[in-house]
């Protein structure tokens, strides 16, 4: 007499379910007294997953926020460092061609730098007061 075929099962993921991969019910086998440990220990691993996805997936995603965060915002400051060293050494090199006197072309470079940055400080300052005024 030969067995009726059985029937593989997957989940949403693509994962055999069954006997073959030890997880979620067989549908060719009834709960019988032997098969308790069976359903006891995929009612554990459900649970178990299920608490994961609700608390461990959210911490790992704030934390990835923040390491990311972090870096972004140190590498952002060295990126600001090495762009103010460069406007200021490339104003001191244009102001030595343009001035008589090369002592001068230092003093220039920064207040030119100084000008500015005082300049985009006072643009940010106005448009955060403005922000203010419309909320």
């Amino acid at each position: 007499m030969a067995a009726a075929p059985r029937t593989v099962r997957t989940d949403d993921s693509g994962q055999r379910r069954g006997v073959a991969s030890g997880r979620g019910p067989d549908p060719d086998r009834s709960s019988s007294a032997e098969d308790w440990p069976r359903v006891a220990t995929d009612l554990v691993v459900e649970a178990v997953d299920t608490l994961r996805a609700a608390t461990t997936a959210r911490i790992l995603w704030a934390v990835r926020i923040v390491v990311y965060g972090t870096v972004a915002a140190v590498v952002s400051l060295v990126l600001l460092a090495t762009c103010l060293i460069a406007a200021v050494r490339i104003a001191e090199i244009a102001a030595r061609e343009l001035l008589p006197d090369p002592l001068d072309g230092i003093w220039f470079a920064y207040v030119l730098v100084g000008s500015l940055s005082m300049l985009l400080g006072a643009a940010a300052w106005r448009r955060r007061s403005a922000q203010e005024e419309g909320a």
